[in-house]
């Protein structure tokens, strides 16, 4: 009876984690936590009274559907049983997978006994499972503790099967001019995936996403960006990824795949960064996948997920490898950017305002001084978007902002790199005037070109640069990180038990940064012991990964994880004291090379929150990796070559393909045919123009949009935005929407233009892929021509008169969802941001010194008595401007006044009119030919 009911204890304790860390990960859901804990007992309760059920198939929460739904492969999962076995003589083995149903110790196969939890094995040993049963055997918790030349994963010893290659610039002896090579390639997953970064995220499920939502549209396009610069002896690759996070196994595989196309081992000198966007692909981290972990935020491991991402990887890097030639680079370092907070903003109230505002600017060009690229850094969370949309997010914006900026200085192409800071206690802002959503991303672009873009134009670049990096590989373990006995501990039924690999959701409550409260010792409120849930160390905590590169006199190090500003600040304060005057230039690049969640300081995690409880190594972990990083740094200020072989390999997983999910890939016979086509005629700014086709299955296809132009002969070809790049939907310009009916996949395109977009005929070309069975093929579609033409819709306000001077205002419209009439709550309703100046409550200013066309006629009984012109107006302030912020059916209206920056004119009649009533009427026509009109009766007393 006592095992009967154990069992389902055991059961259910696994799956309550999983919902307590389910309710417990969304940063805007914290106060659901609650929830979490209440649930983990009322599972409990009915795991115990409802065994047979617990055992049924109702278990699975995998979806069904005709359409998207995932299959796992067939697996031969062999003979169930366990217990007690007796060992074949003379077994060898490393591990308890070469022992089925027995053990593995000192290399021979001997008894196991039967468990149920980790609990009924030695200190030693821990229950193990596989399809022999669970019974106890031996662990290792770090590779060292392993055969040489293998790796502990989830507490066993296996060998990977990794290709070996060459180091770049095998046998140089002297240095060249700097070499630079750009790869930019779109990263390829599938439509309808989990984004990362957020539990309880919105979205169906089915196919590509379980236990997150799925994605449902894009407000722009994913790539990947790899810089690679070669100085003749050394060469290092800089890898801007638009994940959420960077992890060791994911570039152990990148640079495995390079090893195969091109023979040369780049592992060790490439440095990849993430940029943290919270609404980009997830489902690429196997993060205890068995216990469905993927709720914590990076979405249920999906191996096709990976493969893909993976590949997209390697391709930049080999193009940019490809690309390399003669160039020059440079850099320059802002210490106080950003000081107004208008980009991005301390977000932790555990600690003082420590943002930290120093901001990288590198400039690279090609050998004749036309830049190719700018790589910025500086902290900023990617967390404005919560919805179901794909998005680059704040750093998106800050990207496609400064690309175009810098391409309309250049006239020609400069891709830009985010590459991110010390953003774990650090939000992005942009929202100064009310700006949310796409708006908000792009007012970050907006904001910080500002600064950037003149930074950049002044940068002098040189192409005598020396390189160098270092790689460290180190344990997490207690021993590593310095914890003795008694610390970092919890205390059950008076016993106090140490926190033997790690602990999760610890210090909750938050303590302010202006109070003495801190969390002590042994009190910590974790939420569980990774003993109790693992039994051995969580593999991917076990260890990591740091790197230090110099480029020039620019030193930089990785962290791997959320690392918050106090801690990065202190860090590069201890490095630049202690190598005297050697290292004057230093920046923290975070989410960097591998992923331990948030890293603070230990004065800072004592204070608990948000960020302190999102770590599973406690307070001592981020003094380690500083002390770790820091001893790395200051090898890059002494010419020896330092070895930094630990013993500690790249991150490998055993069978990661025996759980292999194959998603059915569908054939759609209607791709490549317009569903609905554009309108005949779009005005500038008016509500957004839409047209849907129908594409690929969305496991394959991920149609792009792009905007061409009719010529004087009769052709279309592509709109180049400032000479240089395709307009198409990559950056906030289109959007789209997509969904399946059975075998069919419409794909809806969302178009909006601003006031001085060119006029004439065009259209939009499609490019997609389809499934035909056995492949990816391509397909191609154009929609009808269509028109755009100048807005009609020029607003005049505020006209006064008083027989002699005549005063008003003139914006152009807002995006908003008010018709005038009808009932509603006031939300924006475009995606592009149509003036940084203003709210996007009120329409923008015209342009400061624009020519216009502007005419004012006074009437009487249909006659004109007077009239005013002008060309310019001569007015621009910021003015009051009333705005109604809903309406009721029964049309009584709610409104507010903003202070808006405004254009207006103030005018005067040739002669005093006399008193009496007048129809005044006044048209208005900008220099980009949009045009509005005002007509009211008017008293002059």
């Amino acid at each position: 009876m006592v095992a009967w009911i154990s069992i389902p204890v055991g059961v259910v304790y696994k799956k309550s984690v999983r919902v307590e860390w389910f309710f417990n990960r969304n940063e805007s859901y914290r106060g659901i936590e609650r929830m979490g804990r209440i649930a983990k007992y009322v599972v409990l309760l009915v795991f115990v009274f409802s065994w047979s059920w617990a055992c049924s198939p109702q278990l699975s929460n995998e979806p069904t559907g005709e359409v998207t739904g995932e299959v796992p492969a067939t697996t031969d999962a062999g003979d169930a049983g366990g217990g007690i076995a007796d060992a074949p003589p003379n077994k060898t083995c490393v591990s308890a997978r070469d022992c089925p149903g027995q053990a593995c110790r000192d290399g021979k196969c001997v008894k196991a006994f039967e468990c149920i939890g980790h609990g009924d094995c030695k200190k030693d040993e821990y229950c193990f499972e596989d399809e022999t049963g669970e019974r106890c055997v031996p662990r290792c918790e770090i590779d060292t503790d392993c055969p040489s030349g293998h790796v502990c994963s989830d507490g066993q010893c296996h060998k990977p099967n990794w290709v070996k290659g060459k180091l770049p610039n095998e046998g140089s002896t002297q240095t060249q001019p700097i070499k630079v090579g750009v790869g930019v390639v779109d990263m390829d997953f599938p439509l309808g995936v989990s984004m990362g970064g957020f539990g309880f995220r919105p979205g169906p499920r089915g196919g590509y996403a379980k236990s997150l939502g799925g994605s449902e549209g894009a407000y722009d396009r994913f790539t990947i960006k790899a810089l690679m610069l070669d100085d003749g002896m050394e060469r290092v690759v800089l890898l801007r990824s638009p994940l959420i996070f960077t992890t060791d196994y994911m570039l152990t595989q990148i640079s495995q795949r390079i090893v195969k196309e091109t023979g040369i081992d780049l592992i060790s000198k490439t440095l990849m960064v993430s940029h943290h966007s919270h609404s980009a692909p997830a489902r690429f981290w196997n993060l205890l996948s068995d216990l469905g972990f993927g709720a914590f935020g990076g979405g249920d491991f999906l191996e096709e997920v990976f493969d893909r991402l993976a590949e997209s990887f390697a391709k930049a890097i080999v193009l940019a490898n490809n690309n390399l030639a003669e160039g020059r680079v440079g850099y320059t370092l802002v210490p106080d950017f950003d000081k107004e907070n208008l980009i991005f903003s301390d977000r932790r109230n555990q600690s003082a305002n420590n943002k930290n505002p120093n901001l990288l600017v590198m400039r690279v060009d090609k050998a004749d001084g036309t830049p190719i690229a700018a790589l910025v850094t500086f902290p900023m969370h990617g967390t404005i978007s919560e919805n179901t949309m794909l998005t680059n997010d704040a750093p998106g914006g800050l990207e496609f902002g400064l690309e175009d900026r810098l391409e309309a200085k250049f006239k020609t192409r400069v891709d830009v790199f985010f590459m991110q800071g010390s953003a774990g206690d650090v939000s992005p802002r942009g929202d100064r005037m009310g700006h949310k959503g796409t708006l908000q991303m792009q007012m970050i672009g907006h904001l910080a070109s500002q600064t950037i873009v003149p930074l950049f134009e002044k940068i002098q670049t040189k192409t005598d640069l020396t390189l160098d990096v270092a790689n460290k590989r180190i344990p997490v373990s207690r021993n590593s990180i310095g914890y003795k006995p008694g610390e970092f501990y919890r205390v059950i039924l008076d016993e106090q038990q140490d926190h033997r690999y790690g602990a999760f959701q610890c210090v909750g409550k938050e303590y302010r940064h202006d109070t003495p409260e801190v969390h002590k010792d042994g009190k910590l409120g974790c939420a569980f012991s990774v003993f109790d849930l693992n039994g051995a160390p969580i593999a991917q905590f076990s260890k990591t990964r740091l790197t230090a590169m110099r480029i020039g006199d620019l030193h930089i190090s990785s962290f791997p994880g959320e690392v918050t500003s106090i801690l990065a600040s202190r860090f590069v304060d201890a490095v630049k004291q202690e190598s005297g005057s050697k290292i004057k230039d230093h920046v923290v690049m975070g989410y960097a090379q591998d992923h331990h969640l948030y890293i603070l300081t230990e004065d800072d995690w004592y204070k608990g929150g948000y960020e302190a409880s999102m770590n599973v190594w406690g307070p001592k972990f981020g003094s380690y990796l500083v002390k770790e990083a820091k001893a790395l740094a200051l090898q890059l200020t002494t010419p020896e070559k330092e070895k930094n072989d630990t013993g500690i390999l790249p991150q490998d997983f055993y069978g990661i393909d025996l759980k292999k999910i194959e998603i059915p890939r569908l054939k759609s016979p209607k791709a490549g045919t317009v569903m609905t086509q554009p309108p005949k005629e779009y005005k500038r700014m008016d509500k957004r123009l839409t047209f849907t086709i129908y594409g690929g299955f969305n496991g394959t296809d991920n149609p792009r949009a792009t905007l061409q132009m009719k010529q004087q002969d009769g052709s279309f070809k592509d709109v180049m935005l400032n000479g240089v790049r395709p307009y198409d939907d990559s950056g906030f310009r289109m959007i789209m929407t997509f969904k399946a009916v059975k075998e069919d996949f419409m794909y809806t395109f969302y178009f909006e233009e601003l006031e001085n977009f060119p006029t004439g005929t065009y259209r939009f070309r499609v490019d997609g892929t389809q499934w035909d069975g056995s492949k990816r093929v391509a397909y191609k579609v154009e929609t009808d021509a269509f028109e755009i033409v100048p807005s009609d819709q020029l607003r005049v306000w505020n006209v006064t008169f008083d027989g002699e001077n005549v005063e008003g205002w003139i914006s152009y419209p807002s995006a908003t969802n008010d018709d005038g009439k009808s009932a509603f709550r006031l939300e924006p309703s475009g995606f592009r941001l149509r003036s940084p100046l203003v709210t996007w409550r009120v329409g923008p200013p015209l342009r400061e010194n624009d020519k216009v066309e502007l005419t004012i006629t006074f009437s009487q009984g249909g006659n004109e008595v007077a009239k005013v012109t002008a060309t310019e107006l001569n007015q621009r302030k910021v003015v009051k401007q009333e705005v109604v912020e809903n309406r009721k059916d029964d049309g009584a209206e709610t409104k507010k006044t903003y202070d808006a920056l405004a254009s207006g004119f103030k005018l005067k009649t040739d002669s005093k009119l006399a008193a009496g009533e007048y129809d005044v009427t006044i048209t208005i026509k900008d220099s980009f030919g949009n045009t509005g009109s005002w007509t009211k009766k008017m008293t002059v007393k």
